[in-house]
């Protein structure tokens, strides 16, 4: 059945598309953390 299958695939991207947007905030998450550290290693020399 095309119906099913295309609900199937709608389903899975819906999924990725989750994915993604959580590995996007914790990218944005290291990337505060990475340059906090390293304004503060800064402040240290």
């Amino acid at each position: 059945n095309i119906r099913e299958d295309v609900q199937a695939v709608s389903s899975c991207c819906q999924d990725m598309a989750c994915c993604l947007q959580a590995a996007k905030e914790q990218t944005q998450e290291l990337i505060i953390k990475t340059t906090t550290l390293q304004a503060e290693s800064q402040d240290t020399e």
